[in-house]
């Protein structure tokens, strides 16, 4: 092959990819003046719009108090352009010339996607919290997307009990990928318990949540697919309430003789427990011998966690 048919060739290849480029960024440049115009509208406090406020928040998280104050004084006018974040959904073509456009260096663009919108409306419903009740109706459709289930469940929590209710009936979904994300983002209701500023205004309510969420994550234990069952098993360890019926059924998790990932996190969440999983210990004991290595490290650190004597170390509990 000539040389000359080579450059030709090459040639043609250049023209292809920058004439696919250049209709990529005539698509997203729509979508993104569409988005400005929607930006544009937008109810604002303090000379700056809600969507400013939420791009700080984003950035900096709640510890920008200035901006807390930003959305929260906006208040329930946020609440229609938050649930059309919420519902944003690019499509097949626009999500292949995003990437296509973020593997480029020849134009640099900022590009947000739907992912990021719904990440900041879930931002802007954790900030409102309880004052966004009113969108617990528009909001429950939006928990059987795939890709909007992880935050439309959690801008439903934010919003209270009623919304946690709502969010629950996910786990009923026939499709495994929204049950998982419904599963993990309930277990991270649990993670206040960390916190080294958790108060017990914070407590109180993760108790209040339990009461709710406990019991259909038990039931997602029974689950016939397997990344379901390890979240629930990690998530009844992260919220650490209602042990009288969480434990038992971690126990049975703990003895799952099929892969590793589900006996490991339920030895871990067991340990979570502390010393409200004693009746574990033999159970613990027993995974200690597993033969998968991440099954037995995880039993040992439960010993270790919920009984000093039995595991002949020193024994540490997570916060109650």
């Amino acid at each position: 092959m000539s040389n000359l048919h080579l450059k030709s060739r090459g040639l043609r290849r250049r023209i292809k990819l920058r004439s696919a480029l250049l209709t990529a960024v005539a698509v997203v440049l729509v979508g993104t003046g569409l988005f400005l115009i929607f930006r544009s509208q937008q109810p604002a406090y303090g000379g700056k719009n809600l969507n400013d406020w939420l791009d700080r928040l984003q950035a900096k998280g709640e510890e920008d108090q200035e901006a807390v104050l930003g959305v929260r004084q906006i208040g329930t006018n946020a609440i229609p352009f938050l649930v059309k974040m919420m519902r944003s959904e690019d499509s097949r073509l626009k999500r292949h010339l995003i990437g296509m456009l973020r593997m480029q260096r020849l134009v640099k663009i900022n590009i947000v996607d739907d992912q990021e919108r719904h990440l900041r409306a879930e931002i802007g419903f954790a900030v409102l919290g309880p004052i966004a009740g009113s969108a617990v109706p528009e909001l429950e459709p939006l928990i059987w997307k795939s890709n909007m289930t992880r935050s439309a469940v959690g801008a439903l929590v934010s919003t209270g009990n009623e919304g946690l209710r709502v969010a629950t009936t996910a786990l009923r979904s026939t499709n495994a990928f929204v049950r998982r994300e419904t599963t993990g983002r309930l277990g991270a209701l649990g993670i206040v318990r960390f916190s080294t500023n958790c108060t017990l205004e914070q407590l109180q309510m993760l108790r209040s949540q339990a009461e709710i969420a406990v019991p259909p994550l038990i039931a997602v234990c029974a689950d016939p697919d397997e990344l379901v069952r390890a979240r629930a098993a990690i998530a009844l360890g992260l919220l650490g309430q209602k042990p009288d019926q969480a434990i038992p059924v971690l126990e049975k998790l703990l003895r799952e003789e099929s892969g590793w990932r589900v006996p490991a996190a339920a030895a871990k969440s067991l340990g979570r427990f502390g010393t409200n999983a004693v009746t574990a210990i033999p159970a613990l004991k027993q995974a200690v011998e597993h033969k998968d290595s991440r099954v037995s490290g995880a039993a040992k650190d439960a010993l270790q966690a919920i009984d000093a004597a039995a595991a002949g170390v020193g024994a540490k509990e997570d916060p109650e």
